[in-house]
């Protein structure tokens, strides 16, 4: 395949941080695979330094496979190791990268969530999501018996499966409970982002609003709804049937006091999280959280991952962990993400199309332009994302 010039732009301009739309039947693969064979070709980097990230693994393997097809063809490489190289090089899925890190040198990741418990290098991971909600049910079982202090909270999320995604949502936006000293804590601003942002919540309550017309954008609670029952002290919305919220509602809401309702996530969250590693389970979650944890605290293990050069493609499936590690793992900035915002089709995942939209402004709070034309430190980059 010839590649047309906008596709030898992205195949040649390889230093500093790239951000390249690319839909269906645009030869995609095949360019970005001329530009991990370019940085090769220039001698800018061996295949160990640099990362190929996907979300899913035909998609690597693909991906890999015809990095070798065509290297095996090309007389410079003949007889040299490089080959051998790119069949155990990072081209791989997000997921894959996280388990083997954290199977490799991620034992007592726990311990800085307060956990005491470690990682063993043979854990098994809930693909399934039926199955891990099997667990769910035995571990709140459990749960419910020991803190009947929270047994109230149960009845307006409707069920098991909801508080669920909950923990996992949170866990993909890099919100998670640790315990210091016996205190119940957030990690950095957790606490600041459980508890919201007003105005910006009225701003995109009222666009839905727009969006859906005369109806309420809030969704109806299984259980909550249709009991017609309000506990006072859950701080949730007063939902009258047949009727729409009001501003007043809307902010009484959001600022009553919500201790006992973060205090009980906290602990449901922190103890499911015990409680799988107890078993030797993890999930995709977790797995990426760990991930996030061990580079955020071992600043000699980033130091030792960091990539010579980054390429994410479907982009627009990454969650904040995936884009936070991305960050974490770049060694001087040279990063490339690749996607279709039109093509979000892992939102089950918590996938945040932000990340696509609004990559200028979340990768850096200092100018776009200046940080391709000086390859500033993303390090630094990194510490005001991560703040």
């Amino acid at each position: 395949m010839k590649l047309n010039n906008e596709q030898k732009k992205f195949a040649t301009d390889l230093n500093g941080i790239h951000l390249v739309h690319a839909g269906p039947g645009t030869g995609k693969t095949e360019t970005i695979k001329e530009r991990y064979l370019e940085i090769i070709r220039r001698g800018l980097a061996m295949p160990s330094e640099i990362l190929l990230a996907t979300f899913t693994n035909n998609a690597a393997e693909t991906m890999k496979q015809r990095i070798i097809n065509s290297l095996s063809f090309d007389e410079k490489f003949k007889g040299s190791s490089i080959l051998s190289e790119i069949v155990n090089a990072p081209i791989c899925t997000f997921h894959s990268f996280c388990s083997d890190l954290i199977k490799n040198y991620g034992f007592n990741v726990p311990g800085y969530l307060g956990i005491n418990e470690i990682i063993s290098d043979v854990f098994t991971v809930l693909e399934d999501k039926t199955i891990e909600y099997f667990y769910f049910q035995r571990f709140t079982d459990t749960f419910m018996q020991s803190y009947k202090n929270y047994e109230k909270y149960f009845v307006p999320y409707g069920s098991k499966e909801n508080l669920l995604n909950l923990i996992k949502k949170l866990a993909c936006k890099g919100i998670f409970p640790i315990k210091k000293h016996g205190k119940r804590l957030w990690f950095g601003e957790g606490l600041k982002n459980l508890t919201g942002n007003f105005e910006l919540f009225k701003t995109k309550l009222a666009r839905a609003y727009l969006k859906n017309g005369s109806s309420s954008p809030v969704k109806k609670m299984t259980g909550y709804y249709n009991s017609h029952c309000y506990y006072e002290d859950l701080e949730l919305f007063s939902i009258v049937k047949g009727a729409s919220l009001n501003e007043k509602m809307v902010e009484k809401a959001f600022f009553e006091t919500r201790d006992e309702l973060f205090s009980f996530i906290h602990t449901l969250y922190w103890n499911y999280i015990k409680f799988l590693l107890s078993r030797n389970l993890m999930n995709f979650e977790f797995m990426v959280l760990f991930s996030y944890v061990l580079l955020l605290n071992n600043h000699k293990l980033r130091k030792d991952f960091q990539f010579e050069f980054i390429m994410i493609d479907e982009f627009q499936d990454t969650n904040e962990m995936q884009f936070k590690i991305s960050m974490l793992l770049s060694k001087n900035g040279n990063l490339c993400a690749i996607g279709d915002w039109k093509q979000g089709i892992y939102s089950f995942r918590f996938a945040t199309i932000d990340n696509i939209l609004n990559f200028r402004e979340r990768i850096s709070p200092v100018s776009y332009t200046h940080l391709r034309a000086h390859e500033t430190s993303l390090h630094l980059v990194c510490r005001l994302l991560l703040e």
